[in-house]
Protein backbone atom coordinates (compact mmCIF):
# COMPACT_ATOMS: atom_id res chain seq x y z
CA UNK A 1 0.00 0.00 0.00
CA UNK A 2 2.89 2.10 1.10
CA UNK A 3 4.47 1.74 -2.42
CA UNK A 4 0.94 2.51 -4.41
CA UNK A 5 0.97 6.03 -2.70
CA UNK A 6 4.28 6.78 -3.87
CA UNK A 7 3.49 5.77 -7.47
CA UNK A 8 0.72 8.46 -7.40
CA UNK A 9 3.04 10.98 -5.85
CA UNK A 10 3.78 14.06 -8.36
CA UNK A 11 7.80 14.61 -9.17
CA UNK A 12 8.81 17.23 -7.35
CA UNK A 13 9.17 20.25 -9.67
CA UNK A 14 12.99 21.36 -11.31
CA UNK A 15 14.24 24.24 -11.90
CA UNK A 16 13.63 23.95 -15.47
CA UNK A 17 10.38 21.82 -15.39
CA UNK A 18 7.84 23.94 -17.28
CA UNK A 19 5.93 26.30 -15.54
CA UNK A 20 1.92 26.50 -15.94
CA UNK A 21 0.92 28.50 -18.43
CA UNK A 22 -1.17 31.60 -17.23
CA UNK A 23 -2.71 33.22 -20.45
CA UNK A 24 -6.11 34.68 -19.98
CA UNK A 25 -8.24 36.14 -17.66
CA UNK A 26 -8.08 35.48 -14.55
CA UNK A 27 -4.49 36.29 -13.34
CA UNK A 28 -3.29 38.92 -11.26
CA UNK A 29 -0.77 41.51 -12.70
CA UNK A 30 1.68 40.26 -10.46
CA UNK A 31 1.38 36.95 -11.11
CA UNK A 32 1.79 37.30 -15.09
CA UNK A 33 4.62 39.59 -14.68
CA UNK A 34 6.60 36.72 -12.09
CA UNK A 35 5.81 34.33 -14.82
CA UNK A 36 7.13 36.58 -17.43
CA UNK A 37 9.99 37.68 -15.56
CA UNK A 38 10.99 33.73 -15.45
CA UNK A 39 10.38 32.67 -19.07
CA UNK A 40 12.92 35.88 -19.85
CA UNK A 41 15.34 34.29 -17.55
CA UNK A 42 14.70 30.80 -19.22
CA UNK A 43 15.14 32.46 -22.47
CA UNK A 44 18.71 34.73 -21.49
CA UNK A 45 19.70 31.35 -19.75
CA UNK A 46 19.95 30.13 -23.25
CA UNK A 47 19.50 26.19 -22.43
CA UNK A 48 15.93 25.82 -23.32
CA UNK A 49 15.51 23.65 -27.15
CA UNK A 50 14.53 25.79 -29.59
CA UNK A 51 10.89 23.93 -29.78
CA UNK A 52 10.67 25.32 -26.24
CA UNK A 53 12.39 28.68 -26.68
CA UNK A 54 9.37 29.01 -29.34
CA UNK A 55 7.03 28.30 -26.53
CA UNK A 56 8.08 29.92 -23.96
CA UNK A 57 8.46 33.36 -26.36
CA UNK A 58 4.46 32.75 -27.60
CA UNK A 59 3.38 32.40 -23.55
CA UNK A 60 5.49 35.33 -23.01
CA UNK A 61 4.14 37.41 -25.58
CA UNK A 62 0.41 36.64 -24.53
CA UNK A 63 1.30 37.19 -20.93
CA UNK A 64 3.05 41.00 -22.49
CA UNK A 65 -0.34 41.54 -23.92
CA UNK A 66 -2.23 40.70 -21.09
CA UNK A 67 -0.36 42.64 -18.44
CA UNK A 68 -0.54 46.07 -21.13
CA UNK A 69 -4.62 45.26 -20.83
CA UNK A 70 -4.36 45.25 -17.64
CA UNK A 71 -2.42 48.53 -17.01
CA UNK A 72 -4.52 49.90 -19.57
CA UNK A 73 -7.83 49.33 -17.93
CA UNK A 74 -6.07 50.80 -14.31
CA UNK A 75 -5.41 53.77 -16.43
CA UNK A 76 -8.84 53.99 -17.21
CA UNK A 77 -9.85 53.74 -13.49
CA UNK A 78 -7.54 56.42 -11.99
CA UNK A 79 -8.88 59.86 -11.64
CA UNK A 80 -6.92 63.03 -10.43
CA UNK A 81 -8.38 65.38 -8.26
CA UNK A 82 -7.75 68.92 -9.84
CA UNK A 83 -7.43 72.59 -8.16
CA UNK A 84 -10.29 74.94 -9.67
CA UNK A 85 -10.29 77.92 -7.79
CA UNK A 86 -11.45 77.25 -3.98
CA UNK A 87 -12.37 73.79 -4.71
CA UNK A 88 -11.08 70.82 -6.31
CA UNK A 89 -12.60 68.51 -9.37
CA UNK A 90 -12.89 64.84 -10.02
CA UNK A 91 -10.90 64.50 -13.69
CA UNK A 92 -10.49 61.50 -15.65
CA UNK A 93 -6.15 60.63 -15.92
CA UNK A 94 -4.92 61.22 -19.19
CA UNK A 95 -1.26 60.48 -19.25
CA UNK A 96 -0.65 63.03 -22.13
CA UNK A 97 -1.36 65.99 -19.92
Amino acid sequence: MESEMRENQMPQETELSPQPKLDGEGHSFETAMQRLEQIVKQLENGDLSLEDSIERFQEGMKLSKLCRDKLDQAEQKIEMLVAQGDTYVRKTFSPEE
